[in-house]
């Protein structure tokens, strides 16, 4: 058994571990629980299978809802620290590269102007910026947490949406 339910398993038509999410159903890959069912027994199992899948999960939805409320785009005070010192040093590097623009010195990348150069490093670095937070967002939010919990299964959002709400906005 894996603590982080990375492997699915199965046993007398019992989830003992694992998570179903997008990729784990069938994302169009020969990976998934799908495209299993349909090589390995018809297509009339996989349906059957997709049918009792979709009328459980609006069954258990419509008893247990899934909201997001505010304590769950509320940033922990480790990650508001952290966010801090990471954009400090971000618009740090970035007027840097704004002074080396003004001063025309600024290393051109192939097939762009000064502008372009400028705008491209300023984009680079702002999201430098957000994958770290997002980094540091993803190892410390709970396992709980109703928008990780979708950005992860992949039923709505990505941890990039994620990043945004919580790490960058939130």
């Amino acid at each position: 058994m894996c603590v982080n339910d990375g492997w699915v398993i199965f046993q007398n038509s019992e989830l003992l571990s694992g998570n179903l999410c997008k990729t784990t159903m069938g994302n169009g890959s020969k990976t998934g629980l799908f495209y299993s069912l349909i090589r390995d027994n018809s297509t009339d199992v996989a349906a059957a299978c997709m049918l009792r899948l979709s009328k459980f999960s609006a069954r258990w939805i419509s008893n247990y809802g899934m909201s997001i409320g505010i304590s769950d785009v509320t940033p922990f005070s480790e990650l508001v620290q952290a966010k801090k010192e990471l954009i400090d040093i971000g618009y740090a590097r970035c007027e840097e590269m704004i002074e080396e623009y003004n001063r025309g010195e600024i290393a051109l990348k192939a097939g762009c102007n000064a502008e372009q150069t400028l705008e491209s490093c300023l984009n680079g670095e702002l999201s430098t910026i957000r994958e770290k937070a997002g980094e540091l967002l993803q190892k410390k939010l709970p396992k709980h947490n109703a928008p990780y919990i979708m950005a992860v299964c992949g039923s709505k959002g990505s941890p990039i949406n994620l990043c945004q709400m919580i790490a960058c906005v939130g």
